[in-house]
């Protein structure tokens, strides 16, 4: 790269990261995810076009209806950008593969339809020459493959297994076409050329199609219990006859089969009871000579036991293949796994062992599909009622935990907060009982959760406190196991610390949920992090980087099919939109994102949202709907026990009856309400905002001395960040009043 153009050295550290070379310098490792992928696409397109400079470039992609989702987007960005590039980028796909490139002028299609008689006779003299007494055969050849390539290569490969074709220094007919039998499929031939075979290379064909499209000498070796020497020989012979290829590979030889129906038909050739056995030995060869690596080879062991008959086995691979992708945030793939164990897992005679495999993948399931889609969908409910069912029957212990901590999600999620309060003590209750110190930081930190929800802050300090100290003695540890408590306290924590009126040490303990989320580069920690952090920052009234971390909140949700998440990040853009001004077109942006919300299970966050709606009304000067959308969000604090805004909404009320022209009585009476509420709650930052909305109500009717009354105390109460927007305007009123 260096030596084609130094300019290129600042892409070098993104494609070390793909190609699982360590960087010495680490740069990336504290970037925000979105960010890093969204540059190494980009640090690779620069490579393709700088190489094009030098000469004409030609990219190949086959198979895109097996595309994976990072190298489409690697694709779509390719085809934007090369309209102008010398460079020539070949695809090609199943009909059901679909793109958005077909509307750019330097896009063409090509069909690939079966071969016209004459290319399709072309074609048969590159593989049998020109021979005049060829031309009847190659009339036959046409008119039973309708022209299909890999069924012509393989018909004449047939035809010389046969005898009828010969090759001395040319091709001819060493039979009359009369006696040729032709099945009347590219299979049937297939089937046929495999029984030909001696019973060494067929036997040998047969298990490499059970092994899978590659396999490496090794593997061959274990899986047939025959020598290199013996191997090599029956492999030479199926190379030669074109079942299979030799691959340039290191440190190892690794063959592969020229075509996939090869390998099709090949594994249909065996009986079912062989085919398992061979399945069963795979399997075992692979975790002997790979046993250092099976994190490898975790899909490859699944798919073995799975179709050897071996359940318990198999379980287990799926289960550690599931949680490998959701750690690689391949959570598609993680929920493939957990349902093939769970469908096996159905298969099994009723046990106590049979049920712990169940909960074990149920405890996995319910939180891959909240990430994935959302808190809304009948298949969740599912899941945690069988979870819980599941626990019934094995009783208090260790597999309970995992269970009830997706109950408690679900429940916190769906703004069922008294339930998810009697969960949470549950699970410490339980996490007392096991004896487990980790166990009890996450039941204190699930518990501190609900406690800053309901607006008991004092009370959920002391919890995430308790939790984080445990975390904090070694995070580098628990963070990647613990991924959905670890950065989830410490912004559960940053909310608090700035309620209880602490601006500064809320600042520095969210930017610290960001970091730690960053370092993991998880994308459920990162949206997490970032939607806290630019709610806090909307709290403190520091908007400097809110549209950033919107940007990139949205981004990695839609990366990731989170479609929760994606609208948090639309409601969070809408209200950014308001606060630059654009009134109109951010509250209607909010209002579909809160539709969206609710859609997908998202009650805590819609009811919160409320607050935000109703401020976003009061500065846009629409007092009627605000106070409506405050009426909405009272009711719902009372159905649900969601109290963290209450004493900003009654606030918010006031402020929305003033600007309505409403009597002074209903107006004051709010702003008392939202004061006694925030002193009830410990809450000094809301009491000071309210303090601050009342001084500002009191003053303008000339009762200087009852507004100073209140806003002394409030402003008093709060001990740091003077420099902060809040204080600095509280500050400002108090001067004014003398």
């Amino acid at each position: 790269m260096l030596a084609l153009d130094r300019a290129l050295e600042d892409a070098m550290p993104y494609l070390f990261a793909i190609l699982g070379v360590r960087d010495p310098v680490g740069a990336l490792e504290e970037m925000d995810p979105a960010v890093r992928r969204r540059r190494t696409r980009d640090a690779i397109k620069n490579l393709m076009h700088r190489e094009s400079l030098n000469q004409t470039l030609s990219l190949i992609f086959e198979d895109l209806h097996w595309v994976d989702t990072e190298t489409q987007s690697l694709l779509d960005l390719l085809a934007d950008s090369i309209g102008t590039a010398r460079i020539l980028m070949m695809v090609n796909y199943r009909p059901e593969y679909e793109h958005h490139w077909g509307n750019k002028t330097y896009y063409n299609q090509l069909r690939l339809d079966p071969l016209g008689r004459e290319n399709a006779v072309e074609m048969l003299s590159e593989l049998v020459g020109d021979l005049d007494d060829l031309r009847g055969l190659k009339g036959l050849v046409v008119e039973k493959t309708d022209g299909n390539p890999f069924f012509m290569e393989e018909l004449v490969q047939a035809l010389f297994d046969q005898g009828v074709l010969v090759r001395d220094v040319v091709v001819r007919l060493a039979k009359p076409l009369a006696s040729i039998q032709i099945p009347p499929t590219v299979q049937g031939i297939l089937t046929a050329r495999i029984d030909r075979l001696w019973p060494l290379e067929k036997d040998l064909l047969q298990t490499l199609a059970v092994i899978g499209k590659e396999f490496p000498l090794d593997l061959i070796c274990h899986v047939t219990g025959r020598s290199e020497t013996e191997i090599s020989s029956a492999l030479r012979t199926l190379q030669l006859a074109e079942f299979v290829y030799e691959k340039p590979s290191f440190p190892q030889t690794e063959y592969t089969f020229k075509h996939a129906l090869t390998q099709e038909v090949s594994y249909d050739s065996l009986l079912i009871e062989r085919r398992g056995q061979i399945h069963e030995r795979a399997a075992s060869a692979i975790e002997e000579i790979y046993a250092k690596k099976l994190d490898d080879h975790l899909s490859e062991l699944a798919r073995h036991y799975s179709r050897s008959g071996n359940a318990v086995k198999a379980i287990k691979f799926l289960r550690r293949a599931a949680e490998q992708a959701r750690t690689r945030s391949a959570y598609d793939d993680a929920l493939r796994y957990v349902n093939e164990g769970l469908a096996l897992v159905s298969s099994m005679p009723e046990s106590l062992e049979r049920d712990r495999e169940e909960v074990a993948l149920e405890a996995i399931h319910a939180p891959l599909l909240t990430t994935a889609r959302g808190f809304a969908g009948a298949e969740l409910t599912r899941s945690i009622n069988r979870g819980l069912e599941l626990c019934r029957r094995l009783g208090e212990g260790p597999e309970m935990f995992p269970i009830l901590f997706g109950l408690w999600g679900f429940n916190l999620v769906r703004n069922r907060l008294r339930d998810a309060r009697s969960l949470a003590e549950r699970i410490l209750n339980l996490s007392k009982l096991l004896n487990d110190e980790v166990k009890e930081a996450a039941a204190h930190a699930i518990t501190g959760a609900v406690c800053v929800w309901q607006g008991e802050f004092s009370l959920a300090r002391e919890h995430l406190d308790r939790a984080n100290a445990v975390y904090d003695v070694d995070v580098a540890r628990y963070l990647p196991m613990h991924e959905s408590l670890v950065v989830p306290s410490r912004c559960h924590t940053a909310w608090t610390l700035w309620m209880m009126g602490y601006p500064e040490q809320a600042h520095a303990c969210g930017e610290r949920a960001v970091a730690l989320a960053t370092q993991l580069g998880r994308p459920f920690s990162m949206v997490f992090a970032l939607m806290h952090a630019i709610a806090l920052a909307h709290l403190r009234r520091d908007y400097s980087n809110i549209r950033a971390r919107a940007e990139a909140l949205i981004e990695i949700a839609r990366e990731n099919g989170f479609p929760y998440w994606s609208a948090v990040g639309s409601m969070i853009m809408g209200r950014v939109l308001i606060g630059e001004g654009g009134h109109e077109a951010g509250i209607k942006r909010m209002q579909e994102a809160m539709v969206a919300i609710r859609e997908t299970g998202g009650d805590l966050v819609h009811n919160y949202a409320l607050g935000l709606l109703a401020e976003a009304y009061l500065l846009a000067g629409e007092p009627a709907k605000g106070l409506a959308t405050v009426a909405e969000a009272l009711r719902a604090i009372e159905s649900s026990g969601q109290r963290i805004n209450e004493a900003d909404l009654l606030r918010l009320r006031g402020e929305l009856l003033v600007l309505a022209a409403s009597s002074d009585d209903e107006a004051e009476k709010s702003f008392q309400s939202a004061l006694e509420t925030a002193h009830r709650q410990q809450a000094r930052s809301w009491e000071l905002r309210a303090a601050t909305s009342f001084a500002r109500f009191l003053a303008a009717r000339d009762r200087r001395d009852e507004a100073k009354t209140h806003l002394v105390p409030s402003l008093a109460a709060i001990t740091e960040g003077r420099e902060s927007a809040e204080l600095k305007e509280a500050s400002a009123l108090l001067e004014s009043l003398g």
